[in-house]
């Protein structure tokens, strides 16, 4: 999957795409399609044998769709309501069943907001901001699983969700990683069918807990 092998490169990668298993040209049709339904960022070069796209990084929608790979009940869901809606599985209908699985959340944008900012910054977190997230995470994955009574596999599931967002906080710019929390978060209400009042909770909890990180210096908190 490009998106994928996407998310994994450097920021600092300044070539194109390949994938072992699969043709150069086949690779960069799909990162073609990616760039122009706006999940990847990059540059798009026109040459007289056609285009070349070079992708830098993904976008918030981008990553918001590398989560919902990740996460197969959450892949089937919207895989169903794309096929119920147009009959097919494309890129839009992908959007729109997306939106759709969190539309209820709308009103919580707090960290949507801070991380579509033009004026937050991509530089390394600290380490000792990467310590104070290490700390918030537990906190907010403690609040999920002591509120709620969940199977062993839906437990795990948050589990390792928030795993990665601790490890993602140690290379990631705080710009994307706020991008890969909120994306992330999604995912957890949606796999584990958190109720909307409690799903709501969720994203004041987690905007309230790293505020300190954005909200004085960059405004976008309260």
């Amino acid at each position: 999957m490009a998106l994928l092998a996407i998310e994994q490169r450097p920021n600092t990668a300044n070539r194109p795409l390949s994938i072992e298993t699969q043709e150069f040209e086949a690779v960069q049709y799909h990162v073609g399609l990616l760039h122009d339904e706006g999940y990847i960022k990059g540059l798009k070069i026109g040459m007289q044998t056609g285009t070349v796209y070079v992708p830098s990084g993904l976008t918030a929608s981008g990553h918001e769709l590398a989560d919902s790979f990740r996460d197969d009940s959450l892949w089937e869901k919207v895989k169903q309501i794309s096929l119920q809606r147009t009959g097919s599985i494309t890129f839009a209908s992908i959007r729109r069943a997306l939106s759709d699985l969190w539309v209820s959340l709308a009103q919580e944008t707090v960290l949507s907001t801070a991380a579509s900012s033009a004026t937050l910054d991509n530089v390394p977190f600290t380490a000792a901001e990467q310590h104070l997230i290490a700390a918030k995470l537990d906190e907010i994955k403690g609040h999920i699983l002591e509120g709620q009574q969940f199977a062993a596999d839906q437990a795990e599931f948050v589990e390792e969700r928030f795993a990665y967002f601790e490890e993602s906080s140690t290379r990631m710019g705080r710009k994307d990683w706020l991008n890969v929390l909120y994306g992330g978060l999604i995912t957890v209400i949606v796999g584990v069918a958190l109720a909307p009042d409690a799903a709501k909770a969720l994203l004041r909890l987690a905007a309230a807990a790293f505020q300190s990180l954005w909200g004085m210096t960059q405004g976008q908190l309260p």
